[in-house]
């Protein structure tokens, strides 16, 4: 369930430089570095290696309890490496960690990574994976990206490793509608911040929602303090010269305290705060602060494996654990006799609820505003299986006990962490459930983000 691909990591400790070492790439690990093994035979963890570099290594330092580095000289580069196609790169962007691996290889190293997790960290030998479903469209993929504001009033993602912006004209793997209305927000916005200061905006996301007739955005603004006139502005000027943007509203706090326990303060600047999505032949709404996957067209792929396992099982009554707006309950409500779903967002449910609502699913669908991490009994009690998306943490060992003691007999389990994944599968395994198969989505190529399918058994069921 992972929203962002322009994953920010954490800065690494100040430690002493050594001295230059060379080593060669070995493979990648999960997190997106690659393996390098020097020649005394110690592994360093190197960003932007590919794996047959031959390179000068410098700033080895232990860093949790791990030695990295990075490359000084590629003395001999290894055959996978391409040309990253976006310039920003080079420059340091932290957005996407292999431009410089084809995608078919982006997708072998995930499907690698994915099976050494599941045995070094899940104890688990002998799963079948299922081959990976990989992209279309390994660019212009991504139908949400979130911008900073620099001091200057630009526009930006940070870069790897710091605090300062990287000013961006255009993200490749955005929706060129993105960076149609990014390219339009950036003068007005600069201007507004250098005269007066008083926007307060500190962050803008936008949001693409396509349906088979039309793509339409909605631009949020993300802001503490200024004036709400200001923003108003920057409104009006947005819409007049980008006629695709359906709405621009302006949320207070960041997206980093988002306020799901109760509805958001939204102030609509200009037009509507929802945008309509399609996935496949569903129709979802979707707003300022809702969750749902970036990349719609690989949402479709994502749907249709949970919709095998759910066939493969022959459930009838569905429990879908992290709802959001319904992608999964919608998904498979044809499937079976009844979906309940629980979700703690209050504008998820919402939405959620009008889309059932307009597609005359009442009756077989139903989401309960509540937390999926402590589902409530009865509902654990009266269902066949249960499909569950949590966020990156994974499950709690309190719903993991929850799930194990209820009546599913089946579990499909979507994960975005593989590492998390792991964990969690080891201690369903301890707990009686069987692993039936685990496959790979690619839902952020040009990243290291693995999105994955599990299905679980109660060994009782063999």
């Amino acid at each position: 369930m992972s929203d962002s691909p322009h994953h920010i990591p954490a800065r690494r400790d100040d430690a002493p430089q050594a001295q230059t070492a060379i080593g060669t790439a070995r493979g990648l690990a999960l997190g997106g570095e690659a393996v390098f093994r020097l020649d005394n035979g110690q592994a360093v963890f190197v960003e932007g290696g590919a794996p047959g570099d031959r390179a000068e290594l410098g700033g080895i330092a232990t860093v949790r309890g791990a030695a990295r580095g990075r490359i000084v000289q590629l003395l001999d580069p290894s055959p996978l490496r391409v040309t990253p196609p976006c310039t920003y790169v080079e420059a340091g962007c932290g957005g996407c960690q292999w431009q410089h691996l084809p995608y078919d290889e982006q997708v072998r190293q995930k499907e690698q990574i994915l099976r050494d997790t599941l045995q070094r960290l899940g104890h688990l030998s002998g799963v079948p994976v299922l081959p990976p479903v990989a992209a279309t469209h390994p660019l212009h993929y991504r139908s949400v990206a979130q911008f900073i504001v620099d001091e200057r009033g630009k526009l930006g993602f940070r870069r790897s490793h710091a605090h300062d912006v990287i000013p961006i004209q255009e993200c490749l793997i955005s929706h060129p509608l993105i960076n149609r209305a990014l390219g339009s927000l950036q003068a007005p916005l600069a201007e507004a911040i250098l005269r007066d200061r008083s926007t307060g905006i500190e962050e803008i996301a936008i949001r693409i929602g396509t349906t088979s007739t039309e793509a339409r955005a909605l631009v949020i603004f993300w802001a503490t303090t200024g004036i709400l006139r200001q923003s108003k502005r920057l409104a009006q000027l947005l819409a007049e010269a980008c006629p695709f943007v359906q709405g621009v509203v302006r949320l207070s706090g960041t997206r980093h305290e988002p306020k799901v326990h109760r509805q958001p303060d939204v102030d609509v600047l200009m037009g509507e705060a929802t945008l309509l999505q399609d996935v496949g032949r569903q129709q979802f709404a979707v707003g300022p602060r809702t969750f749902f996957q970036v990349n719609t067209e690989q949402a479709q792929a994502l749907l249709e494996v949970v919709r095998r396992a759910v066939e493969e099982t022959g459930a009838r009554t569905v429990l879908d654990l992290f709802c959001g707006v319904g992608l999964f309950a919608v998904g498979v409500a044809e499937l079976v006799d009844h979906v309940d779903g629980i979700e703690i967002a209050f504008e998820a449910v919402r939405l959620g609820r009008m889309t059932l609502a307009e597609r005359g699913l009442n009756e077989k669908v139903s989401l309960h505003r509540g937390d999926a991490l402590r589902p409530p009994p009865e509902l654990i009690q009266g269902v066949d299986l249960a499909v569950i998306d949590p966020p990156r943490s994974g499950l709690s060992s309190e719903l993991i006990e929850a799930l194990s003691h209820g009546s599913p007999r089946w579990l499909v389990y979507v994960s975005c962490e593989p590492a998390h994944l792991a964990r969690d599968l080891r201690l369903m395994v301890s707990r009686g459930w069987a692993v039936r198969w685990v496959q790979l989505v690619d839902m952020f190529p040009q990243t290291y983000h693995i999105e994955t399918v599990t299905l679980l058994c109660q060994e009782s069921t063999h």
